[in-house]
């Protein structure tokens, strides 16, 4: 088998297409890292922020009150899926393309359709990942499916900057102010403070008089809004002060779902949920690099990037696979700088 390069057509589909759930990953981890290894290093990424605790089995990762240059490593976790395109699928009809089209053509879209595919679950799982760091300050290592691949990583949050067994449905204003102040022991910068709510959350603020004067005055323009095809992905849905909070706050919801490895639908941020943080907190994308060789040759290469995607064949039967890899880990500069309250109704 022998790694051959994409079409330049290919290359332009999928570059040229947007990643709309990274909009809500670059929202929240605002900057991005790749390396050309799968050895990530940790302590130098946020150097005067402290790291929670991580120990990876079998490996030298040990995440705690770091200074620069201790060389402290994490390897990151992979993701990685192949379909393989065989003679009947070659031949089959293709999505989006008339029946009569050159069958060349037909193949090269047949190839962009699965690269496309892959893509969305990888970036599926890195949106989950994202949305878990920040309501629970850990998240489940999953394989190519989205199933639990092993114990998860956790970066050992504070225990009391989460709650979920108190209602709040008759004030979704305190359940805001409730996250805010759990903050307050936590040298917690008090700017650039956002308020990612649930669905749930937000319907019931929208339903406080209060809130919806403030809504309105803000006007139709009120902060920056991503919207998917469907509406649902993120958006700033106002900037201001709020009742109870000191400080002003950018209210934030991210409404989209995901279905998970048993075919059941999760929204990323529970209906009933807050998470409060601080855009001035630093939490980073780190991608590890993919490791791909070339049997032609008896070599191979180590690729840079938030997602790597390769093309190989073999024979007898004729086969071309199609996959694509991605080794994310995101991390927060300070765990301890968000907090979830969830209502218990």
């Amino acid at each position: 088998m022998a790694v051959q390069t994409l079409t330049s057509q290919l290359k332009i589909f999928f570059e040229e297409r947007p990643a709309l759930l990274m909009d809500f990953v670059n929202t929240f981890f605002r900057e991005t890292r790749t390396f050309a290894s799968k050895e990530i290093p940790v302590d130098r990424l946020a150097p005067k922020n402290i790291l929670a605790g991580y120990r990876a089995p079998g490996a030298a990762a040990d995440i705690l009150a770091y200074q620069a240059g201790n060389g402290t490593v994490y390897h990151a976790p992979s993701i990685s899926l192949a379909t393989s395109v065989s003679e009947e699928l070659a031949n089959s009809a293709t999505v989006g393309m008339e029946p009569n089209s050159p069958a060349n053509e037909q193949l090269l879209r047949k190839y962009a359709n699965i690269q496309t595919q892959q893509a969305d679950a990888i970036y599926n799982q890195i949106a989950k990942q994202a949305a878990d760091v920040l309501l629970y300050g850990k998240f489940d290592l999953l394989d190519g499916l989205g199933k639990t691949a092993r114990a998860p990583i956790d970066f050992e949050r504070d225990a009391s900057l989460f709650e979920n067994n108190k209602s709040y449905k008759a004030n979704p204003t305190e359940q805001i102010e409730a996250a805010f102040s759990k903050l307050q022991n936590k040298n917690f910068p008090k700017i650039g403070v956002f308020a990612l709510v649930g669905d749930t959350v937000l319907a019931r603020l929208m339903q406080d008089a209060k809130f919806a004067s403030l809504l309105k005055l803000q006007g139709l323009n009120a902060g920056r809004v991503w919207v998917s095809a469907d509406n649902r992905v993120v958006a700033m849905v106002y900037t201001g002060m709020l009742a109870g909070l000191p400080v002003p706050v950018t209210l934030c919801n991210f409404s989209a779902a995901y279905e998970d490895a048993e075919g059941n639908v999760n929204s990323y941020i529970p209906d009933k949920a807050v998470v409060v943080g601080s855009f001035a907190s630093i939490r980073i994308q780190a991608y590890g690099g993919i490791f791909i060789a070339d049997t032609a040759n008896n070599t191979g290469q180590i690729y840079e990037g938030q997602i790597i995607t390769d093309r190989f064949v073999s024979k007898n039967p004729d086969e071309v696979v199609i996959r694509t890899q991605s080794a994310p880990l995101l991390i927060p500069g300070e765990v301890n700088h968000t907090s979830t309250v969830i209502s218990a109704d």
